[in-house]
């Protein structure tokens, strides 16, 4: 488990930990040239953070350019897979028909609601919010800060409920290990 990622567009938010898209690139290169070494084939990486999805895609990009340079055995068989389980389509569906556009981009009612499904504690901290921002670019961890002052985009979290997160965990689980046996049942 990589329990960091990017989120340098959340910067402005104390508390925020982040890697810079070079540092997370660097990582999961590596992370993919070490198992590929020892004769992995295959890496299938669940993600659960929009803003590691652009950098996780070049890491594999380098890696398998690095893999061929080296000459490593597996390397015109190496194939890496990014799932981002907030974006399977069962997942999608159910926080659409439960949420609607108050999904939102960010702090979403679908994130909250596995979080109070995964620690129920937390369901006494809820509480109704003003209406969110509208989603937009982002350019930057000040921009983001200043149109987001709260951090949601285009959400409403308080609709989130721990039975909903059990619903997404069910749901991600059963599509995600769909991928992976779609994944690693395809020839290279």
């Amino acid at each position: 488990a990589q329990a960091f990622g990017m989120a340098e567009h959340h910067l402005g938010f104390a508390g925020t930990v982040s890697l810079q898209p070079s540092t997370l690139l660097a990582v999961l290169h590596d992370v993919v040239l070490s198992l590929a070494r020892h004769g992995f084939e295959r890496i299938f990486v669940i993600n659960g953070h929009g803003g590691n999805i652009a950098t996780a895609k070049a890491a594999f990009a380098q890696a398998y350019a690095t893999a061929a340079a080296r000459g490593l055995p597996v390397a015109d068989r190496l194939r890496c897979q990014l799932a981002n389980w907030f974006m399977a389509g069962p997942v999608m569906r159910e926080a659409q028909s439960l949420y609607g556009d108050r999904e939102g981009h960010h702090a979403t009612p679908s994130e909250i609601a596995l979080t109070l499904h995964l620690e129920p504690s937390l369901q006494a901290k809820q509480r109704p919010l003003a209406e969110p921002a509208p989603a937009g670019p982002i350019h930057g961890p000040e921009d983001f800060r200043r149109r987001h002052p709260d951090g949601r985009m285009g959400s409403d979290p308080y609709l989130a409920q721990a039975a909903h997160g059990a619903q997404f965990l069910e749901l991600a689980a059963t599509a995600l290990s769909r991928d992976l046996q779609a994944f690693l049942a395809d020839a290279p």
